[in-house]
């Protein structure tokens, strides 16, 4: 472990604060992919995490706009494989709902 000379100049809650920003700029980032890839309908999972990661999209910051968006996973049929499509009434998270 390395420890710095200069004394740490800000606060605990800037240093928190500036690290979220950061991740709710991903999320942001990731719910308009979202938003975008499933205007049209339902897309395969595997073809959305696909393009996310081409993007650079983490998988986890994509689960949580996935939970934010109130994105649906089903399964397309018995031996298909699982469907992602934006909730009824479209691209308005439930956040913003409330």
């Amino acid at each position: 472990m390395k420890w710095e000379r200069d004394p740490v100049t800000i606060t605990a809650d800037a240093a928190l604060a500036a690290g979220s920003d950061e991740a709710r700029n991903a999320r942001d980032e990731a719910e308009d992919f979202l938003r975008e890839i499933l205007a049209k309908g339902p897309v395969p999972v595997k073809d959305v995490n696909d393009q996310a990661n081409a993007l650079g999209i983490a998988e986890k910051t994509l689960k949580r706009a996935r939970g934010d968006l109130g994105v649906k996973a089903t399964k397309s049929d018995f031996d298909g494989g699982w469907i992602l499509s934006l909730p009824e009434g479209g691209q308005t998270s439930p956040k913003e709902a409330t």
